[in-house]
């Protein structure tokens, strides 16, 4: 039986005191790791935005280009007429 003193609860309190620090380092190791990955989520957040952005200006860029090598093919084809009706005339 245990003492009027409680002595021989003594090392189970000793043990549940380790264990609870045990836990609350891993706790803190735990919150450390998660604020890394947040900070790191974050920052791959905000870098796919900025390559969601180039890739728009990309496009339009492209699409602008398209326009002026459609408006240029249309200028060829028109100087192509031009120089074969000049040739045809005597």
């Amino acid at each position: 039986m245990r003492g009027a003193g409680g002595e021989s609860a003594q090392p189970e309190l000793d043990r549940l005191a380790s264990l609870v620090e045990a836990l609350l380092v891993r706790y803190a190791a735990l919150r450390d790791e998660n604020t890394a990955f947040s900070a790191e989520l974050e920052a791959r957040a905000d870098r796919i935005t900025s390559l969601e952005g180039e890739l728009q200006r990309m496009r339009e860029a492209r699409s602008d280009v398209a326009v002026r090598i459609d408006e240029l093919i249309v200028q060829i084809d028109q100087l192509e007429g031009r120089l074969v009706a000049q040739a045809e005339i005597p």
